[in-house]
């Protein structure tokens, strides 16, 4: 046993470890997208025979490999927070590169400590850990950060939106105003939301897809008042007062939380930083003074 760990502590056995598992999760990833392109095949052209074949093939590797990705909803997450980053990627691909990134930056940190084989293994998982999150946590950054824009511009789209409905125009006529006269990040969710209806896509299933996308609590209850508008027959100025007047409020409950901590926040710096400051300024003179009259 131990002589096997000397072997693969080896910069030799570290290259055959990385290059199986990198092919190992090649091979895995190929099986899952062939899987998928056989399932649209199916359903477009129906179930042919060489189909039927490479299904066969491929079994016992889907199966072996199947409980390493994700599960499905972990999958639809990942996608909405891919979407909303600006990543053209699928999950699994995503999910792949993460695997990968582990696995080569695992094995680039256990290079480092050859022979120690303590060290090798310790930093080796240390290392391929940081490098597996690291793709999670900048997509997830860039992920709440448009949804913090789309969070902070809500209060005012409700408005321009309110008075556009308010003037006589529909939904789809006051979003399209709206959008195109206040840009962001809001607004282009809006835009394509009404653009997908034009290719046939009912607008409350379209603005629903919207809302999940952005997934802000602010942007959901405004599509749900405006869905429930649509479904009781209630006036839609009036729900966008609501809605409007509702933002307002917790605009200003979220400033005055702010408000109140930041006496708190300012404790940190005030004893570490500032008072030490002024005890030099004021102690400083008379401390040298006493020095001279004592000679300390």
């Amino acid at each position: 046993m131990n002589a096997v760990l000397e072997k693969l502590s080896q910069p030799q056995g570290i290259a055959i470890v990385l290059f199986c598992s990198l092919a190992f999760i090649i091979g895995h990833f190929y099986a899952t997208e062939r899987r998928r392109k056989r399932r649209v095949k199916e359903l477009l052209y129906g179930n042919p025979n060489n189909i039927k074949v490479r299904k066969r093939l491929w079994d016992w590797f889907n199966n072996f490999t199947a409980p390493l990705l994700p599960k499905s909803l972990n999958l639809v997450l990942t996608q909405n927070m891919l979407s909303r980053s600006g990543i053209k990627m699928s999950p699994q691909e995503f999910f792949a590169v993460r695997v990968a990134a582990g696995v080569i930056g695992g094995g680039l940190f256990s290079l480092l400590f050859i022979p120690e084989f303590f060290k090798v293994l310790l930093f080796g998982v240390a290392g391929g850990y940081m490098c597996y999150i690291l793709p999670h946590t900048y997509v997830a950054n860039r992920s709440i950060a448009l949804k913090n824009a789309a969070a902070r511009q809500c209060g005012n789209y409700v408005d321009l939106l309110k008075i556009a409905v308010a003037e006589g125009a529909d939904i789809t006529h006051a979003v399209e105003l709206v959008s195109k006269n206040y840009p962001g990040v809001l607004a282009s969710a809006f835009l394509n939301a009404i653009n997908k209806t034009k290719g046939g896509k009912p607008i409350m299933e379209a603005l629903k897809e919207m809302s999940d996308w952005l997934d802000t609590k602010d942007v959901t209850l405004l599509v749900d008042s405006i869905v429930q508008s649509r479904r009781t027959g209630t006036s839609l100025a009036s729900v966008l007062e609501a809605q409007s007047i509702r933002m307002r409020d917790v605009i200003r409950t979220k400033a005055t939380e702010q408000a109140q901590k930041a006496p708190v926040k300012m404790v940190f710096p005030l004893l570490f930083f500032i008072l030490p400051s002024l005890m030099v300024i004021a102690m400083g003179p008379p401390m040298m003074k006493l020095n001279d009259i004592f000679n300390f």
